[in-house]
């Protein structure tokens, strides 16, 4: 059996919307912790970042952190870097630098959403890239954002192996429709020694890729001889670097409802499977099996059954209207053996839960999430469901 480590979970967290009072329009540098050197002229270059209106890109508010690379240059401290947590993310030879690593942990995240500024038309050049990242530039993962003719072509680069200089990998994960905005998830567990650590990209909710951080070009690569470690994570940069699309000025890419978090996880779930990859809807009281599939896997990515973790739990929050009295969750569970429970059950390959649907009243928006069993902490995925 696979003995897992119980450790306190010291999650950290940070929400931002961009809106005010906390954030007003103009350069993000120095507002609620953010950094932007650049952009405030006291950087490499006067980059194009700043809070502004986020022109009624839906689900955005009315202000959003709008990024061009208008103007570029080949530095990074004095890119933008949002709010730092308390609580960094690493392994125990991670190396600090400036800053100071808290409690360290052993799980990041952020989420995201991104839009075209201009939904209608290709900006020609237009790129910018997002990373996990120490505070000054010692990025741990990567995705970039390049606007082709024929939408948004994201793509993601780890390290692989140990050779000097590094092998920087490119994963392609598609090109998606500029016309409406994306949603964003990166997650990297850290795990002690070399070539071991996983990070996962998520877009619109699916699981596009898995694939390993940047620890090896910092461990190998004689360009970060000067501090042969990887690095802590406490925050995400904004960069905008290589070649300058001037013409993007006062446009680019629109962020907004940016999340990030360090917590220490047992183990990750990545799932839920179709149909609940996506929004479904329900009649009241229909008798329907909403079938939740997912599978669980340890920090060296082996799966795990029965015998090797408590089983998962299920939980459904009404989260639309919150809080009626009258339409209780917990009365609408029911195992996939068939028997009135909450857990989920290990077919030998992964974990499933039918929820019923026969008992639902109250019309509204449901949030599906699955939780540790007994005292385990674990990242899990999210469904959605409308009853009307």
């Amino acid at each position: 059996m696979l003995v897992l480590p119980q450790k306190a979970a010291l999650a950290d967290s940070n929400s931002i919307d961009f809106e005010t009072p906390t954030y007003i329009a103009g350069t993000i540098n120095g507002q609620d912790g953010w950094k932007s050197l650049g952009a405030a002229n006291a950087g490499c270059a006067i980059y194009d970042h700043a809070v502004g209106s986020s022109f009624s890109t839906t689900g955005f508010g009315s202000q959003s952190l709008r990024i061009s690379n208008a103007v570029t240059s080949g530095c990074f401290g004095d890119q933008t870097f949002a709010k730092p947590l308390a609580n960094a993310v690493g392994e125990v030879d991670s190396t600090d630098g400036p800053f100071s690593r808290g409690t360290l942990q052993n799980h990041f995240k952020m989420e995201f959403d991104i839009a075209s500024k201009v939904p209608s038309a290709q900006q020609p050049g237009l790129f910018m890239n997002v990373s996990p990242d120490r505070g000054d530039g010692s990025r741990m993962s990567y995705l970039g954002f390049d606007d082709v003719a024929t939408g948004i072509n994201i793509i993601f680069f780890d390290v692989q192996g140990t050779t000097n200089p590094a092998n920087f990998s490119l994963q392609d994960l598609g090109i998606y429709d500029r016309t409406v905005p994306h949603h964003i998830k990166l997650t990297l567990d850290t795990l002690n020694g070399p070539s071991n650590d996983v990070v996962r990209v998520w877009i619109d909710g699916v699981l596009k890729h898995t694939g390993t951080s940047w620890e090896n070009y910092y461990r190998y690569d004689s360009e970060s001889s000067a501090e042969q470690s990887p690095r802590i994570v406490k925050t995400v940069i904004f960069r905008t670097g290589g070649t300058a699309a001037p013409a993007t000025a006062g446009n680019g890419y629109l962020v907004d409802n940016l999340s990030e978090s360090s917590s220490i996880v047992n183990y990750t779930c990545t799932g839920f499977e179709a149909p609940m990859d996506k929004l479904v809807t329900v009649k009241k009281k229909a008798n329907r099996v909403l079938p939740l599939k997912m599978v669980c896997t340890g920090t060296n990515g082996n799966v795990l059954g029965n015998g090797d973790i408590a089983a998962p739990i299920v939980q459904v929050t009404k989260t639309n209207p919150a809080g009626d009295a009258t339409d209780p969750v917990d009365v609408y569970l029911s195992a996939g053996q068939g028997t009135d429970g909450n857990e989920f059950v290990f077919d030998g390959s992964r974990w499933y839960f039918n929820l019923q649907t026969k008992n639902f009243t109250g019309n509204g928006t449901y949030t599906i999430t699955a939780v540790g069993g007994g005292s385990d902490v674990i990242s899990a995925p999210t469904a959605t469901f409308i009853v009307q």
